[in-house]
């Protein structure tokens, strides 16, 4: 009786020991699924869950030209990232401001994103760059999504639906006022 429970306590020892190596070993080997979380393209961002967009964010009122646009801004590191990914559409005259405390050359990707976009790079208060009809990718999930950046420093950009900026004739050197 003795030896049987040796055996058998000997035997769960050994099962619990396999068990926490399995463990242990799937852990390190599966590694993060998020990025580094830089906002350049040269990083991989932090990947949104498939079909969740972030939530509104708060709007801001930024004219430019004659024409107003409602921006939701995303001022912080995972607005950032998560961006318009997911979302189905933009109201017509809706957009979203990306706010960096100081200028840079950043990018944008259009992972997840669902629509075409035009983006308009902005310095202080002047648009210094445009990329029109910048197209949605035909597979949303691809991570190799295409990326898009200025040629010069920005701190804002602001990203509307496609033919925004033809239709309204906006063009380099625009000034934006922004509300309080």
């Amino acid at each position: 009786m003795k030896n049987n429970r040796k055996y058998i306590s000997n035997y769960l020892r050994s099962v619990v020991i396999s068990v926490l190596i399995i463990i242990i070993f799937t852990s390190l080997s599966c590694g993060s699924t998020s990025g580094s979380g830089g906002d350049s393209p040269a990083s991989t961002p932090t990947v949104v869950p498939t079909g969740t967009p972030q939530p509104q964010l708060p709007v801001r009122e930024i004219k430019v030209g004659e024409v107003t646009i409602s921006a939701e801004i995303a001022d912080d590191h995972e607005e950032r990232q998560a961006g318009l990914s997911w979302r189905q559409s933009l109201g017509e005259n809706d957009g979203m401001l990306f706010v960096f405390e100081e200028k840079r050359i950043t990018g944008m990707w259009m992972y997840g994103m669902l629509f075409p976009i035009d983006v308009i790079w902005i310095c202080d208060d002047t648009i210094v760059e445009i990329d029109e009809n910048v197209p949605n990718p035909a597979d949303p999930n691809s991570t190799s999504a295409p990326t898009y950046q200025p040629d010069q420093e920005i701190n804002f950009f602001l990203e509307v639906n496609a033919g925004f900026v033809e239709k309204h004739g906006i063009k380099i050197g625009d000034k934006l006022l922004y509300s309080e």
